[in-house]
């Protein structure tokens, strides 16, 4: 299966890693902080984007090396 990082959390960087992860690819987001990715992480969504709840299979990091 293809692995895809995507560089950033915002409403398009999160749009397009749910929509890759819907059609069943492996998909990372990358936060900019600790902080950020665990916020995430802990909420299953963005604020912005509260209509859109995380699937499960989302990765989110703030680890470059991951």
């Amino acid at each position: 299966m293809p692995k895809i990082a995507i560089i950033g959390t915002t409403s398009w960087g999160i749009t397009l890693g749910v929509v890759l992860v819907n059609k069943g690819l492996q998909v990372r987001l990358w936060a900019r902080t600790e902080s950020e990715a665990a916020k995430l992480k802990n909420a299953g969504l963005n604020p912005a984007l509260s209509a859109i709840i995380f699937p499960t299979q989302l990765s989110i990091t703030s680890s470059l090396g991951e």
